[in-house]
């Protein structure tokens, strides 16, 4: 197996002994590194892969988020990871896969037993109005199409930020164990690798059930919410997401009481109307 940088991590040994026990299949290429600039931007850099690529780092030092922002972390405080997928279907494949791979992360949680775990639309890891993880998807330009899912999930000691955070440590997982952090690598790796059957190359039924679970998940329904975009900020209630992915929110209507417009937005950022 070809690796994307050299490494002699153990780890990464027992990640592909766990990984084959899962069932997962074939890579072109598994590292895990101590430390990289951006686990997505490696990826994005190499060649399109023909299954996948997987590149695990404990530390980034120019790490990305949605909307432009930084993704900070420090040695060991976080599990980073990027997976890179060909998009054997086209660049269309790729819409609302964010949707996709939030529920694929929370699923996978649930199964530790961490079922507080909830989505923000479109694609942070939730627990209420605290933030535990988030997701970066990026796009090759190259000639063969892929697409790289970068992940950022707060495992102790998690970042002081502009809103509220949390960490696995938090919510009672055991993380001073190295094989806990090695076997939920796993399970989110080959979750990940799922996709290209699950969304990638699935047909609307399929994708439907993925974005109908998605529903389930939401931790934002029904609540009062905040929409920003741009420089504006919109209130209005959430009512989940179509059958595109789009977020959809009730507006009340300033002339008639118990009269709402329901409008459909594809870009922004949400927050609980009382939250600030």
């Amino acid at each position: 197996m070809r690796e994307v940088a050299a490494t002699n991590d153990t780890r990464c040994q027992h990640l592909r002994e766990r990984l084959d026990e899962l069932g997962a299949g074939p890579l072109d290429a598994l590292a895990w590194l101590p430390e990289t600039d951006s686990t997505n931007t490696r990826l994005l850099a190499a060649h399109c892969p023909q299954t996948a690529s997987v590149l695990i780092a404990d530390q980034q030092t120019a790490g990305r988020g949605r909307l432009g922002r930084t993704w900070a972390s420090s040695a060991d405080n976080a599990l980073l990871l990027s997976v890179a997928l060909p998009l054997r279907r086209g660049l269309a494949t790729a819409q609302s896969l964010s949707l996709a791979v939030g529920v694929v992360l929370v699923d996978v949680l649930h199964q530790a037993g961490l079922t507080m775990i909830g989505l923000k639309w479109p694609n942070d890891l939730v627990v209420g109005e605290h933030k535990l993880g988030g997701v970066l998807i990026e796009l090759s330009s190259a000639a063969q199409p892929f697409v790289v899912i970068g992940v950022g999930i707060n495992w102790c000691d998690a970042p002081t930020l502009d809103r509220p955070t949390i960490d696995l440590a938090g919510l009672g997982f055991d993380c001073q164990r190295q094989d806990q952090r090695i076997d939920l690598m796993a399970r989110f790796v080959n979750a990940l690798l799922s996709l290209d059957e699950s969304w990638l190359r699935a047909d609307r039924q399929q994708r439907q059930q993925v974005l109908d679970r998605w529903q389930v998940l939401d931790a934002y329904r029904r609540c009062d919410i905040e929409l920003l975009v741009g420089d504006r900020v919109l209130s209005g209630r959430m009512l989940g997401i179509d059958t595109q992915g789009a977020l959809q929110i009730a507006h009340p209507s300033p002339d008639e009481d118990d009269v709402c417009r329901i409008a459909t937005y594809h870009s922004g950022e949400i927050r609980l109307r009382s939250a600030r």
